[in-house]
């Protein structure tokens, strides 16, 4: 893992965190708020900015990280940026209470309370646990591996 030595004050200042004006729209953007989970980019930014800690609520781990907020965003604050350098810190911290690691590589590539969120999707899909739990390099492997497989047999 690599290691990460910012302090959040830090990662204020390098994504731009200082500059939200409180307009809502990373909020009106983001898919998370649209599906009715309880997730404010606004209150993380608040946290973040009121000197709070906020590495083990549960919001900073619900983020998609998908960067909508942030192109949405007046003020180019880098929010998807900012929750993940945060969550690193809190890796660092050894809050990994809400991490997933690829079971092939080791690697943190997704948080539990996505997970939890995309679950009803995910048993709708049929998708195997197994490839659920595999970080997207080690997933693309597992793809090719098995194309290559399918090629080989000329299926």
């Amino acid at each position: 893992m690599v290691k990460v030595s910012k302090s959040i004050d830090e990662i204020v200042k390098l994504k731009k965190v200082f500059s939200c004006i409180d307009c809502g729209k990373c909020v009106s953007s983001c898919p998370i708020t649209k599906t009715g989970a309880e997730f404010s980019p606004r209150v993380i930014i608040e946290k973040a900015l009121l000197g709070f800690s906020f590495l083990e609520d549960k919001e900073l781990w619900l983020c998609f990280t998908c960067d909508s907020c942030t192109e949405r965003c007046p003020s180019n604050v880098r929010f998807s940026e900012f929750v993940e350098a945060a969550r690193l810190v809190a890796i660092e911290k050894g809050i990994t209470k809400n991490c997933l690691y690829c079971k092939r590589c080791g690697e943190y590539f997704v948080t539990t309370p996505i997970l939890e969120h995309h679950k009803k999707f995910i048993e709708e899909m049929k998708l195997s646990e197994e490839f659920l739990m595999l970080c997207d390099r080690c997933k693309r492997y597992d793809v090719a591996r098995k194309s290559l497989l399918m090629k080989a047999r000329g299926i």
